[in-house]
């Protein structure tokens, strides 16, 4: 029996939870891909792209600003398209449970036969995205970069792409069925976003569901949360800096395939071990891409390696990630505000402090944990960080951590920070930013923390 409408409510087979840019950009595609029928519900009275949604898209059944919906609204509704932002047990969602629910990247997956590559983990996603269509660019493919970074997937729809490499978030993976990527890749996986997921057994989880259906799979030797749990279909491909993985990085700063250098650290414009890493991850994406063999002109590492190096080489990485703002009196201010979590933090720090593990760096660090605790990062703060600078809501939380393994100030703002690490850095030294924490306390977010200290190093 046909479920019957109640009265006074509109007919919606589809509906898209959340009108921030995936939202917008989910009903715009549904739209014209034919879909008529469409309710979208959004708990902000005007979220971001309401405006415009009502203006372009006035056959839409728009509920906003609501906590809850009306009784049988759900009662005929086929697919629940959520946006990533929306926990799965928000009240907007409540009486939806019998109801299909998909991502973005799921609509996007049924809309294009090219090669897609999905890259996920906790650190460096955006880097490896933008590094990886960088390099595929230079090898001659026509590639288009987004997802979690920069423009929603949908909005990337090309007939003429010969390639899409999109970062993927866990919020987005979290309601994404399996995926049909061509290759998926998972760079590591360190405690963050407990808020949400509960566990890092769970977050993992999350990450690790990249695999399902992915037609070659890399992952991090180093980092077991990164293995798939089950061998999956297709070619695996590993990266790291031990064991058996065929790309691999050395203490010395070699680039080795296969056991066989084919370039140093000093060879690329990125510089951070965890950076140099990304670069490593970049390579192995293209060589099990190329293994798949559907893409013309792309060749395996074995055959292509220079040319993997020479598209690399010119890449400088991304504005808020290990970004060298100014050097002044000798000291090196950094600005790495995109490290939001206590395992880019670290990667940060042993980054810029290996090989010596030399105490040279005055650590600006605070914000929100978003559950997290700060343990390990004191064993970390021991051997690579002078002074210790924290500001913001969970500053409390950090000066716990780290007060017995260096020397702690806390600081009023960023700026006061910034400033109390002038006066105490000296020649040799690395002043860098890596809050360990979001930014939502003081800032709209982390390119505008970012921002604030270049804006507090200038000053100086």
């Amino acid at each position: 029996m046909t479920p019957t409408t109640p009265t006074g409510l509109r007919s919606h087979p589809v509906v898209v939870a959340g009108l921030g840019a995936t939202g917008y950009a989910c009903v715009s595609h549904l739209i014209n891909s034919g879909r008529t029928e469409i309710a979208v519900i959004d708990s902000s009275e005007k979220p971001p792209f309401a405006e415009s949604a009502r203006l372009n898209f006035p056959q839409v059944d728009y509920h906003l600003g609501v906590a809850s919906l009306p009784p049988g609204f759900w009662e005929r509704t086929e697919l629940l398209v959520v946006s990533p932002g929306i926990p799965p047990n928000d009240a907007l969602l409540g009486g939806s449970q019998s109801v299909t629910r998909c991502s973005d990247i799921d609509l996007f997956m049924s809309a294009t036969s090219a090669a897609v590559v999905g890259i996920t983990g906790t650190n460096g996603k955006s880097t490896a995205t933008s590094l990886l269509g960088h390099m595929l660019a230079g090898l001659g493919q026509n590639v288009s970069v987004g997802g979690n970074l920069g423009e929603p997937a949908l909005s990337l729809l090309d007939a003429q792409a010969d390639v899409y490499v999109l970062e993927l978030s866990s919020f987005q993976l979290e309601y994404s069925t399996a995926l049909p990527l061509t290759v998926g890749a998972v760079l590591n996986v360190s405690v963050d976003h407990l808020d949400r997921h509960g566990s890092l057994e769970q977050y993992a989880a999350v990450k690790r569901g990249i695999f399902q259906a992915s037609a070659a799979s890399v992952f991090n030797a180093d980092d077991p949360n990164t293995v798939p749990d089950v061998k999956p279909g297709g070619r695996m491909v590993s990266f790291g800096t031990s064991g058996d993985a065929p790309f691999r990085l050395n203490t010395a700063g070699e680039f080795l395939y296969e056991g066989e250098a084919f370039a140093q650290a000093a060879d690329f414009k990125l510089r951070g071990r965890h950076n140099l890493l990304n670069l490593l991850a970049a390579m192995a994406m293209i060589d099990a891409l190329a293994g798949v063999g559907i893409l013309p002109g792309l060749r395996p590492f074995r055959s292509a390696g220079k040319r993997y190096v020479e598209s690399a080489q010119g890449y400088a990485g991304l504005p808020h990630r290990c970004e060298l703002v100014a050097e002044i009196e000798g000291v090196s201010y950094i600005n790495d505000s995109k490290a939001t979590n206590v395992g880019a933090c670290i990667a940060a720090l042993e980054g810029l402090a290996l090989p010596t593990n030399s105490a040279k760096v005055l650590l600006l660090a605070g914000g929100q944990a978003k559950g997290a605790t700060f343990a390990e990062l004191g064993d970390v703060a021991r051997r690579c960080v002078k002074k210790a600078l924290l500001f913001g809501e969970d500053a409390q939380l950090l000066e716990h951590a780290l007060e017995k393994a260096t020397s702690v100030e806390r600081c009023a703002s960023l700026q006061e920070a910034v400033q109390r690490a002038y006066a105490s850095a000296t020649d040799g030294d690395s002043v860098l930013l890596a809050p360990a924490c979001a930014s939502f306390d003081m800032f709209d977010n982390f390119a505008a923390r970012g921002d604030a200290f270049r804006t507090a190093v200038a000053s100086l």
